[in-house]
């Protein structure tokens, strides 16, 4: 059997102590998986599997950050505008 590119690349092993103090100094996730070599996906999911278990990693700011609470309730308020206006038409 011939061995492919992908069976030829070896997976990057983080130990756990390494891999919390570099998310605990770090600024971002993605800051962190470019500095473990390792994929965002699977910082995100390191992350999210030791928080299961109890381990309190910081917290960050998500990717949609600007869009919290008063970014819908803005939304909302337009919605609600058109709706006055008479733009609430079903048969588009």
């Amino acid at each position: 059997m011939e061995e492919t590119q992908a069976t030829q690349e070896k997976r990057t092993w983080v130990d756990d102590e390494v891999f919390i103090s570099t998310w605990e100094q770090g600024s971002s996730e993605a800051e962190v998986a470019d500095a473990l070599g390792l994929k965002l996906a699977s910082v995100q999911q390191r992350a999210r599997n030791l928080r299961n278990h109890g381990v309190n990693l910081k917290e960050y700011p998500k990717r949609n950050g600007k869009k919290g609470k008063a970014y819908y309730a803005r939304l909302e308020q337009i919605r609600l505008g058109l709706d006055s206006e008479g733009g609430n038409d079903t048969n588009v």
